[in-house]
């Protein structure tokens, strides 16, 4: 999956208007509306994602495919930030099955 906004951000939830069936392989680009910084949905952006990726989307809503998507709010997440929050649930998971108390910061 690769996204891309008008104006770069890292992390933001953006509506879905439209979805573009690019090819026979599979490939969709969805037409997303990522927050500004005014908390308003005009940061035009799209999304290019293939049809593994989007069927957990859909499945987890119980949406059909692949029009079911259009008027849904995705998170879009970069993947710096996903790598920050893997390594975050690592940490908590050696914790719990560790049972040590460790002070962390980020």
């Amino acid at each position: 999956m690769t996204y891309e906004f008008e104006n770069p951000i890292a992390c933001s939830e953006a509506l879905v208007p439209a979805i573009e069936k690019l090819n026979d392989f599979e490939q969709y680009t969805l037409t997303i509306l990522g927050i500004d910084q005014n908390g308003c949905y005009t940061n035009k952006g799209t999304v290019t994602i293939n049809e593994e990726e989007l069927q957990p989307l859909l499945q987890e809503k119980k949406l059909s495919f692949p029009k079911g998507i259009i008027g849904q709010r995705v998170k879009i997440i970069s993947l710096e930030k996903l790598r920050q929050e893997q390594a975050k649930a690592a940490l908590f998971q050696k914790i719990a099955e560790d049972g040590e108390e460790i002070n962390v910061e980020f």
